[in-house]
């Protein structure tokens, strides 16, 4: 091949890598359809008592792979605590990483009652893939912190951290969660791990079956009822 035909060939493989890139961009993929439609049927009001709050989270906090997506943690939560509660979740959602589109925690504080005694924040799991950005995973941390209690300022504030899963390195998963209690304590939110508990997992190794749904429920309300 000559060098003039050579380079016309790069050309037109370019350009059609960036015809194919903005497509994507442009219409949401199969994958991101499902998502949003996930995160849609998850996002309600747990209107199971007095106390204001709110959950930002996940895939775990939206009930992924349940037939009834608001079979979560985050649902069995309100309820247990008697909370009034905004849930806010996204499958593929994190501190740092950003799925189709900017959906991470930070941007879901707007969602959070002016009035809510109790935050829950829960993420991260999403976040420690290689390769780890430990700083930027911190203050990404804070910064969500930060501004939830900037939005509400007399709120009890409570990071959860990572769950060991098959699916995550526990290296990534040790470091992940130093790093968010590093920055809880920092901007002074409490931090409860999970890392502790055996969830029962889905055949995915990632998300947890209705069973480890309410045994984070059940701990996060224990937790967070004795005040620990």
């Amino acid at each position: 091949m000559s060098r003039k035909w050579y380079v016309a060939a790069v050309l037109c493989l370019g350009l059609a890598l960036v015809i194919g890139l903005v497509a994507t961009r442009s219409q949401p993929s199969a994958v991101c359809s499902q998502l949003i439609r996930n995160a849609a049927a998850s996002a309600h009001r747990a209107d199971d008592g007095s106390i204001p709050a709110a959950v930002l989270g996940d895939s775990w906090a939206s009930g992924w792979g349940e037939p009834d997506s608001r079979v979560s943690f985050a649902s069995e939560l309100a309820r247990l605590e008697h909370w009034d509660a905004i849930i806010d979740a996204f499958p593929g959602r994190g501190y740092v990483v950003e799925v189709c589109g900017d959906h991470r925690l930070l941007r879901a504080v707007p969602s959070v009652p002016a009035q809510a005694r109790v935050v829950v924040l829960e993420g991260g799991l999403n976040d420690v893939v290689s390769p780890l950005d430990l700083e930027s995973l911190r203050a990404a941390a804070v910064a969500t912190i930060r501004a939830v209690l900037s939005r509400v300022p007399s709120a009890r504030v409570v990071v959860v951290g990572i769950p060991s899963v098959p699916a995550r390195s526990d290296r990534l998963v040790a470091e992940g969660n130093q790093n968010l209690q590093a920055a809880a304590t920092a901007a002074g939110a409490q931090f409860l791990g999970l890392s502790g508990l055996r969830i029962p997992l889905q055949a995915d190794g990632l998300h947890p079956t209705a069973a480890g749904q309410l045994m984070v429920a059940n701990f996060l309300a224990g937790a967070i009822g004795s005040g620990n």
